[in-house]
């Protein structure tokens, strides 16, 4: 009686035009189809997938991922990891640049402690904050020690800090960045690192394809 031509989007068939239901008709048949679907417990990522869009309490998947969006951060991943030093400061310098920050530079030199670049970021019209960021391309873990000489090394120089990393960071090194009455340390991860590359297309870019839906036509033919 109904049948779908893209997400979100339901027709009457020919023969939903011709038929006339009572609610209580549409919802008893409307409790017949979801009660033919099974509701057993799941184990893997697909077959929860299967089970949430059978609820009809649930939520609609996040329109947001692409289907192919794991390939992609594989790769990124891949080419972060494979660029140079000063290919990564240049980078994260660009991706601060297009998230707002104002008149940033790198500046990574020997004997700087550290610190790869500055820039400004406006809090409003009237008021904006010194930032200093530090990159590094790790494949393992940041650990706190990382983070204190980051700080030392900013102390006095900026409001605040940036650390970017490709590898993660160790719940020391996250509870070091978050202490308190100290210069706050912001930390992106490379799960934050891709997120925000694919967010501002950055090294990525969408793109639309079509494709033949050979059994559209069935019924045409």
């Amino acid at each position: 009686m109904i049948d779908t031509e893209q997400r979100g989007v339901w027709v009457l068939t020919e023969l939903g035009r011709d038929t006339s239901l009572s609610h209580e008709q549409a919802y008893d048949l409307f409790k017949a189809v979801r009660e033919a679907f099974p509701r057993g417990q799941v184990s893997n990522r697909k077959e929860k997938t299967a089970q949430v869009a059978q609820d009809d309490d649930a939520s609609a998947p996040d329109e947001t991922t692409y289907f192919n969006q794991d390939d992609i951060q594989e790769q990124l991943v891949e080419a972060l990891r494979s660029i140079s030093d000063k290919g990564f400061e240049e980078l994260c310098a660009r991706l601060l640049r297009h998230i707002s920050f104002e008149n940033v530079n790198v500046t990574g030199q020997r004997g700087d402690q550290g610190v790869d670049g500055e820039g400004h970021l406006m809090i409003n019209r009237f008021v904006r904050t010194k930032v200093m960021f530090q990159c590094k391309r790790y494949i393992g873990s940041v650990g706190p020690d990382k983070i204190r000489d980051f700080r030392g090394a900013i102390q006095g120089r900026a409001e605040r800090g940036i650390f970017l990393t490709t590898g993660t960071f160790t719940k020391g090194a996250r509870d070091e960045a978050a202490r308190e009455n100290a210069v706050a340390i912001e930390l992106v991860d490379i799960d934050r690192l891709l997120d925000l590359m694919i967010e501002e297309e950055l090294g990525v870019r969408e793109t639309k394809a079509l494709v033949i839906e050979p059994g559209f036509f069935d019924p045409y033919r």
